[in-house]
Order: C-alpha cells, then structure tokens, then sequence
C-alpha cells in the first residue's frame, strides 16, 4: 500500500490532499477513499479542538513540498502534517484515521497538561477563558471578575505572609520573597539591612525589586552562588566585616550581578581580588590581606570611578605596572596605610584624587606624580624628607588644588609648588621658616594653608611670606609653634576669616599687629584663638582687636581698655 498525506492549514482551516505530481499517480477510487478518509479526520479535529494549541514547528531541513502550495497571508500560522499508509478499505480508513486522531489527540491533551502544571494558576485562568472561546460574552466577562477577584484575595494573602508569592508580572510595583530573610534581617522599600547576624552561611533570598542589600558585622564564611541570583536588580552590596575569605566566595557569585554599581568588601580575610561585573562603579576591599596585584585583577572594569584598597600588605614590588590599565574612568583611589615606599607606576590618568597617607614613602621623583587630572594629593604620615622631593617633583600635576603633606619630616616648604594649589597642609613637620614669595606664583592664591605643630617663630615669617595669597587666604592655622608676638605679615591678609595663634609662647601684641586701620578699615576676621599664651594685657592696646567679631583665650582683663 502506498502512503498518502493529509496536510492542514489552520488559516482557513482547508484540507488539501497532495496532487497527481506530487504522488505520481490518483486513480479515482483512491481519490474517493481519500475525500472520505479527510473528511473523517475533519470531524475528528473538529471533535477536539485542543489539537488546534500546537506552536508551528518544520521539518528538521525546514523544505515543504511545493505540492502542498504556497501560504498566503498565514504564512505564521499552524501547519500540521499527517502521513498513514493507504489502507485496503474505506472503513479502514475511517478506523485507521479515527486512532491516529484519537492519539494525536490524546498526545497534546498530555502535552497540555505538562505544561500547566508549571504555570501559576493566574495563567492557568486565561488558558481556560481562551479553550472557553464559545461562551457567550456575558459569561466571559463575569469570568474576568471572578478571576480579578481570586487575584485581589491571592494577593492579600502573599503580603500577609500566607501564601506563596505571585508571579513576577503582578510584582512590578514592590518587593516580594519566596524564601523568608534570616531572623534580624529588616527590609524597607527596596533595601534588607542584615547586621551582626550569627549565621555562617547566606541562605538563598529571592527579591526581585531588591536594590540594596547590607550583610555586614556578622560571621559569615559562606556566600553559595545561589544565595544572591533571586536578587536581579542589586545595584549596592555590602558584605564588610565578616569572615569571608577567598574560598568563601563562588566564582560567579558577583558577575551574576549584571546591574550591581557598589559593592564593599572592607574587613574580611581576603587575599586577592574576586570576579566581578562589569557594571561595578565603587569597589571597597579595605582592611583585608591582599598583598599582590596583577595585571588581571581589576580586568573589565571599564566603568570603575571608585578604588579603595587601603590596609592591605601592597607594596609597589608586587603591583605590576599593568594593573591598573583597564580603570580607564577611574577617579578616586584610595591606597593609605599599605608598605609603599614610592607611588606604583601604571596609575591612570584619569585620576583626581589619590590618597596615599601612612605609607613609608621616602621620595618624589620628577616621575613619580605624571597625573594630569589630579585634582587632591594625600600623602601625610609617611617620611618626605626636603631633599628626597625633586624641585620638579610637581611639574606634571597642573590641576592640583589640594596637596596633604602633615605628618612628615619637612623643614621647609617645598619649592614650586602646583600653580592652581588652594589648600596647602604641612602641619606636624619640623617647618622653622616660610620664605618670602615661595607662595607667589600661585594663582589665584591660597584659601586653606595649615602649619600648626611645627617650629615656626617669629623670625621665620618673613614680611613676604605670604605674598601671591593676601587677596584669598581665608584660614591660617598657626598653633602649636614657638611665636612669641603676633607675625607682622597678617595685617596684609585682607580675606582671612579665621586666624590661630593658640599654644605658642605670645606675650606681646603689637599695635596694629591684628588690626591695622591703616591698610584696610572693613575688616573680614572672624574668630581669633589666643588661648595658652602668656600674654600681659598690661601690654595690650585698647583697640588692639576691635575687628574682630570672636577672641577666644583672651583674659577678659585684656579687653579693659574697649569698655
């Protein structure tokens, strides 16, 4: 027996049986068994319209016999092909085509139930509103209340806790969890707080409007890949102060994070830098034990703006010059209290602030500081010596406005200095003199100068040494010296809103030494500190602060002569 095919298009929903070309040979009898063999399967599908929900899928060589015709404008719509061998019979036909729907029939109704039994049961509703196409309109709509309804009383019951959460197309609007957060844990709006939590291991929390997540000041060793992959819209994570270690951490755990911007690792057991997303805009990881970086370890982290590796065991032997290639945006990087003893080569240049204080660095080459766009220089408590710093050591840092230099070993000022500079710091040096006009080329001038805890006294501020800033210094901090009247440059700061002379060994106060009516009658001082001076109000003028709006420390039989 020769096989013969029935072909159906569910646009039209026509029957077409193959043609003489297609087959080679009809004879009439065939053609009549056939015409009644389709229409047979016709009433058979007819019988069961769940045949109809199949997808369209082709042959595996996705050709169709140009018998079949061509497809008009359903050219998307379901195709479904049968071939049975020709039987002997028209009843055979009928018997056969009857058991071949009859499977198929039975097959997608199987296919179907499968199928629901994954889904939820709002989605289980609208395929029985669809199979219930006959219905009449009346009865569709007061299913569509009854189904609204069910979804109002389901909903209650989730945000009560007592039901499972709904599917995620009804959750666009707030959080929901399908496991419960660890006892301690709170959440508000879009952020869970979990701190000083006594778990060693994160469960899995699933949250998809989750946005922040704190895991901090606990003992958590463990973090699974699985316990952060139900939080999809992460953007913060902080994870400081555990126990976390390198092994603590599965591989893929934060590249899972495809949208996290920070994230902080501060005060773990860490000894190199994980995988991490390519989105991460802040990385902390102070205070851990990394002590190598190598070219890979910051690797895609194109979008990097923040860098802090502080309290690590780095040292410039063992950060390959290469590392920080790849920040190619990066603005700030932290690196204090490490073992440097010179700046690492290879920093980008699209840095602008560096801090690098509690360090051993001992010397500034005229290379050492190639940063163009550095806007903030921290290098306190480290061992700068005045000989170590080449005079040119600042040439390549033509945006710089803020350079820390206290806590070192300085005797002097350093010479040319940064031309756009407005907040000088050199206090706890060993400074005995300011030499005149080595602020002079600045431009527009200082704002900020602090030189407290040093061993400056009245010899050593020349009349000068302030010149290229009496237009704009507006704090001058001069405590902790050995003055022992008040320096005659300060009349000439005409912006100085807050001056200190507090802990130095001033007994007298010129006239006209604070107050010089005589350069400029408005003055714009504001507080004064005197306290711990020997002075002798005995020696004071009358008129000797009558610009200023504060005097602290003073003996209130100094101010006498004001009354």
């Amino acid at each position: 027996m020769a096989p013969w095919c029935l072909v159906l298009w569910l646009g039209p929903c026509a029957l077409i049986a193959p043609t003489v070309e297609g087959w080679g040979f009809m004879d009439p009898q065939y053609q009549a068994e056939m015409a009644a063999g389709a229409t047979v399967v016709e009433e058979t599908l007819s019988a069961h319209p769940s045949m109809l929900t199949l997808k369209n899928e082709e042959d595996d060589d996705g050709d169709r016999s140009e018998s079949m015709g061509k497809k008009g404008e359903g050219d998307d719509q379901l195709l479904v092909t049968t071939i049975i061998p020709r039987p002997a019979s028209l009843s055979e036909v009928k018997d056969d085509t009857e058991g071949e729907a009859q499977s198929v029939s039975k097959q997608l109704m199987d296919e179907d139930d499968e199928s629901d039994e994954d889904e939820d049961e709002s989605d289980e509703e609208d395929n029985d509103d669809e199979d219930d196409q006959d219905d009449s309109e009346e009865d569709g709509d007061d299913n569509d209340e009854e189904d609204n309804e069910d979804d109002e009383a389901k909903e209650e019951e989730v945000n009560n806790g007592h039901a499972d959460p709904l599917p995620d197309a009804k959750l666009s609007n707030r959080t929901s969890f399908r496991n419960p957060l660890p006892e301690g844990c709170q959440l508000a709006d879009s952020r869970i707080t979990c701190q000083g939590l006594y778990i060693t291991h994160l469960p899995n929390i699933t949250g998809p409007g989750v946005t922040a997540f704190q895991l901090s000041g606990g003992q958590v060793r463990k973090i699974p890949v699985r316990s952060l992959a139900g939080l999809p819209h992460l953007e913060w994570l902080d994870l400081h102060q555990n126990e976390l270690t390198d092994t603590s951490l599965a591989p893929t755990l934060f590249r899972n994070l495809s949208i996290l911007k920070k994230l902080n690792l501060d005060n773990n057991n860490l000894t190199k830098i994980p995988l991490l997303p390519q989105s991460l805009e802040e990385l902390k990881i102070n205070d851990n034990k990394i002590s190598w970086l190598t070219p890979h370890s910051f690797k895609g982290l194109f979008k990097l703006l923040t860098l802090e590796l502080q309290g690590n065991g780095l040292h410039e032997g063992k950060v390959s010059p290469l590392t920080f290639r790849p920040l190619r945006k990066l603005i700030q990087l932290r690196l204090d209290d490490n073992q440097f003893r010179a700046i690492p080569s290879g920093l980008p240049p699209s840095l602008q602030r560096l801090r690098f204080s509690q360090n051993q660095l001992e010397e500034l080459t005229v290379n050492s500081l190639k940063l163009i766009q550095l806007k903030v220089l921290v290098l306190s408590q480290n061992r700068l010596q005045d000989d170590r710093i080449a005079p040119r050591a600042w040439t390549h840092l033509p945006k710089l406005e803020v350079l820390d230099l206290s806590h070192n070993e300085l005797l002097r000022i350093p010479s040319f200095l940064p031309v756009p500079l407005r907040h000088l710091s050199v206090h706890h040096n060993q400074v005995e003199s300011i030499p005149g006009l080595v602020f002079s080329h600045l431009r527009p001038g200082l704002v900020y100068l602090h030189l407290a805890h040093n061993r400056l006294d009245e010899g050593g501020l020349e009349t000068a040494a302030f010149q290229g800033s009496e237009d704009t210094l507006a704090q001058l901090l001069l405590d902790h010296n050995q003055l022992r009247s008040v320096p005659s440059a300060l009349p000439r700061l005409q912006a100085l809103r807050l001056l200190r002379l507090d802990h130095n060994l001033i007994r007298y106060v010129p006239p006209n030494s604070i107050c010089d009516t005589r350069i400029h009658k408005n003055s714009t001082l504001a507080s004064l500190h005197l306290e711990n001076n020997p002075i002798d109000c005995s020696d004071v003028q009358p008129a000797a602060f009558s610009c200023v709006e504060v005097v602290r420390g003073l003996h209130p039989q100094c101010h006498k002569g004001e009354e």
